[in-house]
């Protein structure tokens, strides 16, 4: 409650200028989160009676706090959920008689105390600020360069409504997790080129549905982890969509005769053998950025005072990574060579082996998890391993597994029409998905190839199962009494953190089954063309 005042009063003198050089558009917008979030968090812990722990103390903070909340205009897009909340609130204090208000010890000193003076103060303060006799000073108009009162992505919350993860969540949490990743994006975008220049490039439409999916799942989910770790993860996403479009639109092309030297080359870069300065003044253009991303990575503080373990994992999934993007072109290369087009039947691995190695590390998933595993040892984890039995490291590896493979198979299932236009290898262009029985039905190719995506759908479904067992396998490795207090305690919380990152990366991949939000090489070949 104190937190959200001063942080209104902060915004009011904003709008004044009365302070301007403390007033950046970042520091605005990080008041702004912290204050969405409270906002948020509050109306979710209000009990199904009006209250707040059936507390006539703490139910008269939350009502004050959501009457300060009111003021502010880029949460005008809530207000009606704000006012409802507040008025059962109000029912909920109106349903004790003023002169016999219970004694609550919430106040901490040299012992932990109440006062009847205090409580029956806050409440008379709630139910006046709830009164609404005069209208209220809006405030937060300084941020409307930011973000402007009216949501600007209607769009997302429709595209977030149509996955089974969201499509019965409340449209004002929706809303709420809309906002919060809007403000995050403002402080993104300042930071959007820091690595790869994306020159010649078509607009990177991925990029304002990014922050929402993290405050999305972070919200729906109840984990509430830190700003700063949300912050990470929304860099790390779109980033490595960036690196995804450098890979196809630079990097390939540059190397188009010579995969064998940037896969060479790629590897002594993450295994720190040469400095991008070293390299052949051609290669520049492609190895400085890929250079920024690797140190991006392996220099990040938190990776760095990660234990041994954690770190070497992401050391190495960050090659295979990069290495991934490498084989995708040699495979898809041979594809397109290949005499019986839109079938890979010259393919080195079964579909079986390809989409649980090179297709998972492609997108990105493996080494991200050891990122975030790495940030979870580098932090609160203070330098132990996020996985320290055989059990926990094996059930943690399957859940990374499985969760790529699942991935990639949704990606694929939505980006068919994309892959085939660029000329990229698809999941259902093994040999697997070209029964031949199908060459004697009477069907049109349309028709087929939705029957060869309903057969990706149904092996997709099957990953989720054994992701859901390793899930369960992987708790299971946090309690067990061999491990001492401290293990089982960071297990536990870390189990919180894999959950939100499987339902992430899981919520990507239904948002493939409804939209292709990936930039088209095509587009991106045509601005460069002219």
């Amino acid at each position: 409650m104190l937190l959200v005042q001063a942080f209104s009063d902060f915004l009011a003198f904003s709008d004044r200028q009365v302070i301007p050089d403390m007033c950046s558009s970042h520091l605005k917008a990080k008041v702004s989160i912290c204050v969405v979030q409270a906002c948020h968090r509050t109306m979710l812990e209000q009990e199904a009676n009006g209250s707040w722990s059936d507390s006539p103390e703490q139910t008269a903070c939350g009502v004050l706090l959501l009457s300060e909340c009111r003021r502010l205009t880029f949460l005008e897009s809530v207000e009606q959920k704000i006012n409802q909340t507040i008025a059962t609130g109000i029912e909920y204090l109106q349903s004790f008689p003023l002169e016999s208000l219970p004694l609550e010890r919430f106040w901490n000193g040299k012992t932990i105390s109440g006062s009847r003076f205090l409580t029956l103060s806050f409440v008379l303060a709630a139910m006046k600020s709830a009164e609404k006799t005069t209208p209220l000073e809006k405030r937060g108009t300084c941020l409307e360069k930011i973000y402007p009162t009216k949501l600007q992505h209607l769009e997302y919350m429709s595209l977030f409504r149509q996955t089974p993860m969201f499509s019965e969540v409340p449209h004002w949490e929706l809303a709420t997790s809309c906002l919060e990743g809007v403000l995050y994006e403002s402080i993104l975008r300042t930071h959007r080129l820091d690595v790869f220049p994306r020159k010649n490039m078509s607009e990177d439409k991925y990029f304002g549905i990014i922050p929402f999916t993290w405050t999305a799942c972070n919200n729906h989910l109840r984990l509430f982890a830190s700003s700063s770790f949300l912050y990470e993860m929304m860099v790390i996403s779109f980033l490595n969509y960036q690196v995804d479009e450098f890979m196809e639109a630079v990097a390939t092309p540059c190397f188009a005769n010579k995969l064998e030297e940037l896969g060479r080359l790629v590897s002594a870069l993450v295994l720190r053998d040469i400095k991008p300065v070293n390299f052949p003044s051609s290669y520049q253009p492609v190895l400085e950025p890929l250079g920024r991303f690797v140190a991006y990575v392996l220099d990040h503080p938190l990776a760095t005072m990660a234990s041994r373990r954690d770190y070497q994992c992401l050391q190495r999934e960050l090659r295979f990574f990069l290495l991934a993007h490498v084989q995708q072109a040699k495979d898809s290369a041979k594809f397109n060579s290949s005499p019986q087009k839109g079938i890979f039947y010259n393919a080195e691995l079964t579909f079986f082996n390809w989409v649980r190695t090179t297709s998972a590390d492609h997108t990105s998933c493996p080494y991200s998890f050891w990122f975030v595993s790495c940030l979870l040892s580098g932090g609160p984890g203070q330098g132990d391993e996020s996985f320290p039995t055989a059990n926990s490291k094996y059930f943690g590896e399957a859940v990374c597994r499985h969760l790529a493979s699942m991935c990639r198979m949704y990606n694929d299932y939505g980006s068919v029409s994309r892959d085939t236009l660029e000329g990229n290898l698809n999941s259902t262009n093994f040999p697997e998905f070209h029964d031949s029985s199908l060459n004697h039905i009477d069907t049109s190719r349309s028709d087929i190839l939705q029957m060869k995506k309903n057969v990706l759908f149904v092996l997709a479904e099957y990953e989720r199962g054994c992701l859901d067992q390793a899930l369960v396998k992987l708790q299971g490795s946090f309690e067990c009494p061999s491990m001492n207090p401290t293990q089982r305690k960071n297990g536990q919380r870390s189990m919180k953190f894999w959950r939100m990152f499987c339902s992430i990366t899981d919520l990507y991949g239904q948002i493939y089954c409804v939209r292709d939000i990936a930039s088209r090489m095509g587009a991106r070949r045509s601005e460069s063309d002219r």
